[in-house]
């Protein structure tokens, strides 16, 4: 499946959409060649690195622990180039210390291009 979604998101993007492409890639942004080739094969940003704000930076898989500062980043959300990117933060909501999921939600304040 990751092999064929910068193929589809280059062709959801050559239709001249927006394009917003979000997941869980379990592969760290930035050291991956399917982040790699999203970039560049669909004309993608990342929107963590384009934000004009962004929150603390975690890695996003903390397995119901408390989250690891500077580690691997693998939710991404991608967007199309033009993109305008407000805000990006991962949300580390804990009611009573207790985590909802082992990921931290990747969210982003976004105005397309298109």
């Amino acid at each position: 499946m990751l092999r064929r979604a910068p193929r589809r998101a280059a062709q959801h993007a050559s239709a001249r959409r927006s394009t917003i492409v979000t997941g869980d890639f379990n592969t760290p942004a930035g050291d991956s060649t399917v982040h790699a080739a999203l970039l560049t094969r669909a004309d993608l940003v990342d929107t963590w690195e384009a934000a004009e704000e962004r929150g603390p930076a975690h890695g996003t898989f903390h397995d119901y622990r408390p989250p690891v500062p500077g580690g691997d980043r693998i939710d991404w959300i991608l967007a199309s180039r033009g993109t305008r990117v407000r805000r990006a933060v991962l949300n580390d909501f804990a009611p009573n210390g207790r985590y909802p999921s082992d990921h931290l939600p990747v969210q982003a304040i976004l105005r397309t291009a298109r």
